[in-house]
């Protein structure tokens, strides 16, 4: 299966930190298993887990693969709190847009540093609270705003205006009720300086990665045959480092890189 562009950037790390080895790798909320699958022709130990509701879709892609010890491989969970795997089990973790759902971060840093080797990795890549479109719903400040009545009044507007989809077959006001409910239940947005602050406790080094992330888009852009996506990556690649480093990161999507787990003894 084709790698999506965020996949293709998880494999350049896993060349980078594999270095000709082996690497037992473990994919936090690995969802149906496409990036798993994407990532097997590698020839790493690929792992998963992700919530049970998760379990038929990705049994169904992924028994194939696995045909004798899917359960050892690929695993489920009734918590956010616990990843249900060893001690110093893995080379590298991948989280691809789950910190933004979690709501017990110190619990899941505490979680990731126990897994993983003395050298392990985590790669996260997801949203801050600094981004001004909720890339869940695609509403401009919407988890800006307090939960409550006025904030689904606000999403009620977009969906009366057709600027979003209705959920299919609910009205504009039954959308916007059931939107609200999943930013209340399921999003807990964040600042940089929390991240930093306890991923400081849980490894010893961390660095933000973004830039490397666009620029995997970016090259895909300049080998596209589209004339106009060649020159919008010609552009973009005119504009400093650090600079877009720090604008997508805050506006779009970070990509933080936490390496050297500090295990209790």
């Amino acid at each position: 299966m084709p790698l999506s562009t965020i996949g293709m950037y998880i494999g350049s790390k896993i060349d980078e930190f594999g270095n000709g080895k082996t690497l037992h790798i473990l994919d936090m909320g690995c969802g149906e298993g496409n990036i798993i699958e994407g990532l097997l022709p590698r020839g790493h130990v690929m792992y998963g887990y992700d919530f049970e509701y998760r379990r038929e879709a990705a049994a169904s892609r992924l028994q194939k693969h696995y045909p004798d010890n899917l359960d050892d491989h690929i695993k489920f969970t009734e918590t956010g709190q616990k990843i249900p795997f060893d001690n110093q089990q893995f080379d590298l973790i991948y989280a691809i847009q789950v910190f933004e759902h979690v709501q017990f971060l110190e619990s899941i840093f505490a979680e990731c540093a126990r897994v993983l080797k003395p050298e392990g990795r985590l790669i996260a890549t997801f949203p801050l609270a600094t981004t001004p479109i909720e890339p869940h719903l695609l509403i401009p400040f919407a988890h800006w705003l307090p939960p409550g009545a006025f904030r689904k009044q606000y999403l009620q507007l977009w969906y009366i205006l057709h600027l979003r989809p209705h959920l299919e077959g609910k009205s504009a006001a039954e959308t916007a009720t059931i939107k609200n409910e999943y930013l209340q239940n399921n999003t807990y947005y964040r600042f940089l300086n929390e991240f930093m602050s306890v991923g400081e406790h849980y490894f010893q080094d961390f660095e933000i990665d973004t830039y490397n992330t666009l620029k995997t888009k970016l090259d895909l852009l300049s080998q596209s045959g589209s004339a106009p996506r060649r020159w919008l990556a010609q552009t973009i690649n005119t504009i400093p480092a650090s600079f877009l480093n720090g604008v997508i990161s805050h506006l779009v999507n970070i990509t933080l890189i936490f390496s050297n787990p500090r295990h209790s003894d």
